[in-house]
């Protein structure tokens, strides 16, 4: 085997590994799998004087809410669980969503996305050259109206980004009938 084809076996690897040395996963082990991260009553409370909403839209697909909490991050929840935030540990993990396959494949030029969240995987994709177009395909439209109205600013606009081709439709049906080809 040639020296180039033994890299391809193993260009995969190191990144992976160099991904992981740069944004290493938050574990904390007195709280796997345990009780102590299950809020009691009075944490709640508490928290309610912490948040504010933002945004709260209720559809067939379920309810979106926007929180904002005093420490200045940002919270997309759908049926009150977060779905994406402003919060580093997360945002290491909605990014690699994108960064990881893209930069595994030799050319890619077309993305498929299901679910949109609050755009920050979209806007990862969106970051490369190569990538022509994103399709992201989205159930509700109350995520994508509270994404757009409250995580723009923090994703560069990539609902608007010319290479952004939003489909309103559920994820696993799209696949089912679409006839695109894609690259990731």
């Amino acid at each position: 085997l040639s020296q180039k084809t033994n890299w391809k076996k193993v260009a995969p690897a190191f990144i992976i590994f160099f991904l992981l040395l740069v944004f290493p996963p938050q574990f904390e082990p007195q709280n796997f799998l345990s009780l102590q991260r299950v809020p009691g009553l009075e944490q709640w409370e508490q928290q309610k004087v912490k948040q504010e909403l933002l945004f709260f839209e209720d559809s067939i697909y379920g309810n979106v809410s926007v929180i904002h909490s005093q420490g200045g991050g940002r919270a997309l929840l759908t049926e009150g669980k977060t779905d994406a935030s402003t919060n580093m540990g997360d945002m290491r993990t909605q990014k690699m969503i994108a960064h990881i396959p893209i930069l595994l494949h030799e050319n890619p030029k077309e993305v498929l996305l299901i679910g949109l969240g609050a755009g920050f995987t979209l806007q990862s994709a969106l970051t490369y050259e190569g990538v022509e177009r994103v399709d992201v395909v989205e159930i509700n439209p109350s995520m994508v109206k509270g994404a757009d109205l409250y995580f723009s600013e923090f994703t560069d606009n990539a609902l608007s980004n010319e290479k952004t081709n939003l489909i309103l439709d559920d994820g696993r049906n799209y696949l089912l009938y679409t006839k695109e080809k894609y690259d990731i």
